[in-house]
């Protein structure tokens, strides 16, 4: 399951050092993407995450929900039975059906998957090129597949499916050398939402009889 939310978070996060040897279209509408996602004070996305193997016949899905303050480094993910939450110093990873917490601090590591990020985590590491256009769900996106820089890198392709009236990604698909596909699709975004702090920490006293792994 942690490797599953892990994967789902690195759907989305690149970081605009550069996207070498990108053609100018899929250039032009990511740099809009990371502008609108960059304006926003704190956002919500529900969404459903798929895991497929076609070798091996793999199928599993899990709707969960997202919350993030990215300029603060906070965010909440909930997936199944799983809750990741950070204030940004610390992460806290509860597991509902053992009743467990485990504590560590946040990873500031340039390597590391950062959820408060997740919409912008296509700029760093990526060539990207522009396929066309696509309609899901009866609306029209922008297909853009991005390919890592780094030689024998674990993903090979991130697919995204960009709408180009709010600039704003709907999907994604990342392929795994492993033959694993994970696919992140958007059913509802909402910017600027109201929250408080105390979504961004997590309160043992709430969960009687909780064991606490304290991994810092």
């Amino acid at each position: 399951m942690k490797r599953i939310i892990v994967i789902c978070m690195a759907l989305f996060t690149l970081s605009f050092a550069g996207f070498a040897q990108s053609d100018a279209k899929s250039k032009a509408i990511l740099d809009k993407v990371s502008a609108k996602y960059r304006s926003l004070d704190a956002m919500k996305a529900n969404f459903t995450f798929t895991l497929t193997n076609p070798k091996i016949k793999l199928n599993e899905v899990q709707k969960g929900t997202l919350i993030t303050r990215a300029k603060a480094n906070k965010y909440q993910v909930n997936l199944g039975g799983t809750q990741i939450v950070s204030d940004g110093k610390v992460v806290w990873t509860y597991l509902k059906s053992d009743n467990e917490v485990q504590i560590s601090n946040v990873d500031l590591s340039s390597d590391a998957v950062n959820p408060a990020k997740i919409f912008t985590l296509y700029e760093k590491g990526y060539k990207s090129k522009y396929v066309g256009v696509k309609t899901i769900g009866g609306k029209q996106k922008e297909v853009i597949e991005l390919f890592p820089l780094k030689a024998g890198a674990a993903i090979t392709k991130l697919t995204l499916h960009v709408d180009a009236k709010t600039n704003t990604i709907s999907n994604a698909i990342i392929n795994e050398k492993t033959g694993n596909i994970y696919t992140y699709a958007v059913s509802g975004f909402e910017p600027n939402v109201k929250v408080s702090d105390a979504a961004f920490n997590f309160n043992t006293k709430s969960y009687p009889g909780i064991e606490v792994v304290d991994l810092r």
